[in-house]
């Protein structure tokens, strides 16, 4: 039990979107024990939710980082959907950073999501930040090879588990189940993001321009992030309130690509 205990916290920041069904068995392959000689299936899931729950209660930020993408129902002057670019933070469920982009093309739009997330983070309040980033994923567009090239040096450089997304599938899986499928006017419609026109409301296929979108997504985002940031518990006198090193760094390098 001990050695399952010491390493759940890390287990669940790790993989924050699995389901709890994974962690146990992310838990005991982490612990090194055998699972013949583990815990029943049902104290293992009370250890995982247990963790889970105290996670959600903390709201640390900074040890997990989501990259995605995904069109959503405003269109453009030619049909198509605008493609929302985000970065977010798993623990606290923060956009840190977006932008919104006439193409899937990825490295661009996760460049300037990056320069939003790195203008904004000193005026973020999170009640906790993470002594580390321990883990990101990055959702590719158009431009997959790119994307896993950047994967692979972003990886080797903060030596940390930086992950490709790389299905044409599952577009705005992150953005769905941290900030969920829909922000002020705005629904995400992945099936749409490399191919077909866009899927406004009751159809309405009046064009959005860049300053409209813009303007609206900055107001639901701060109040996303206001709303989300009030659910957490206080700032302990103990708890971290640096941006841990390799959030910066990571950010630094997806900002300005080589």
């Amino acid at each position: 039990m001990n050695a399952l205990q010491a390493v759940v916290g890390k287990v669940v920041r790790a993989h924050a979107d699995a389901s709890v069904a994974q962690l146990t068995r992310h838990m005991v392959e982490a612990a090194g024990v055998d699972p013949t000689s583990a815990p029943s299936p049902m104290v293992l899931r009370r250890i995982v939710e247990t963790e889970i729950r105290r996670v959600k209660a903390t709201g640390e930020a900074g040890h997990a980082l989501r990259f995605d993408c995904s069109a959503i129902s405003a269109p453009q002057g030619d049909g198509r959907p605008w493609i929302l670019f985000v970065v977010l933070d798993v623990g606290t469920r923060m956009i840190l950073g977006w932008h919104v982009a006439e193409s899937a093309v990825a490295l661009p739009g996760y460049q300037r999501a990056a320069r939003d997330a790195l203008a904004k983070l000193d005026d973020l309040s999170p009640p906790t930040w993470a002594r580390r980033l321990t883990e990101v994923e990055i959702k590719s567009g158009l431009d997959k090879e790119a994307t896993a090239k950047l994967v692979e040096r972003l990886d080797a450089a903060i030596s940390g588990n930086v992950q490709h997304a790389d299905s044409d599938a599952r577009f705005g899986r992150y953005f769905k189940k941290l900030v969920g499928g829909k922000l002020g006017l705005l629904t995400l419609t992945p099936a749409r993001t490399l191919r077909g026109d866009a899927l406004p409301p009751n159809g309405d296929m009046t064009p959005w321009s860049r300053s409209e979108l813009e303007a609206h997504f900055a107001i639901r985002a701060a109040e996303y992030n206001d709303e989300v940031m009030r659910e957490k518990q206080p700032l302990a006198s103990d708890a971290l309130s640096e941006i841990p090193a390799e959030v910066l760094e990571l950010l630094h390098m997806v900002a300005e690509p080589q």
